[in-house]
């Protein structure tokens, strides 16, 4: 695995999100907020989620070839880096994240920030919608509403980046249940998007540093 190739796959997934949500222009939905609309939302949300665990994996695995040749050049044990397991990295939020990079020999900056649907967002709140993002799509895999997720309503009454950008509609007939609109799908996208260009440019960062 390369950085370019682990590029390449996000990019490609990306689109593929892009495109899915693209159908919404092509329906002509009902008054309200159908199932099918929710659907079409909450798919885009689990296809760009899978991108970013995707492209953490890749560009750790990059990381840790460049991190293996480096110190097999200077004669240096990799020690606790070689029990490097990709295929068991799951929920890729900050914790899992951060520890899989770092496992990789791959560190992070220790100040960075994202734009997010104009508002730029530095790494703790990034995180923090990132981890919305991650209970948004746990409820939409698992197929239960989005008001029976604890963490995720905490969040979105918490914090006011998280509020919103994540499940910002509400469902017509007042029973206050919240659904995805299609400016949140849009977000999520562009969010792990930015996102994963932090991560890119600290594994070229790291592939440069002699």
């Amino acid at each position: 695995m390369t950085i370019k190739k682990a590029q390449t796959a996000l990019d490609r997934t990306l689109k593929a999100a892009n495109r899915l949500l693209e159908v919404n222009n092509y329906v002509n939905w009902p008054p309200g907020t159908p199932a099918r609309q929710q659907a079409l939302y909450g798919g885009v949300v689990v296809l760009t989620v899978g991108a970013w665990q995707g492209a953490v994996e890749d560009l750790a695995e990059a990381s840790f070839e460049v991190t293996k040749k480096r110190a097999k050049a200077a004669k240096i044990p990799l020690g606790a880096l070689a029990g490097l397991v990709i295929g068991k990295f799951n929920t890729p939020n900050k914790d899992n994240t951060k520890n899989l990079l770092a496992r990789a020999g791959l560190e992070l900056p220790a100040s960075w920030s994202i734009t997010s649907q104009g508002t730029t967002l530095n790494q703790q709140q990034t995180w923090e919608v990132i981890d919305a993002w991650l209970q948004v799509r746990h409820a939409v895999a698992h197929g239960f509403p989005f008001s029976e997720s604890d963490r995720l309503l905490n969040l979105l009454n918490s914090c006011p980046h998280v509020a919103s950008r994540v499940v910002t509609g509400n469902a017509p007939g007042g029973s206050g249940a919240r659904v995805l609109r299609f400016a949140d799908a849009q977000g999520c996208i562009e969010l792990f998007s930015n996102a994963a260009v932090v991560l890119t440019a600290a594994a070229n960062k790291h592939k440069s540093t002699t």
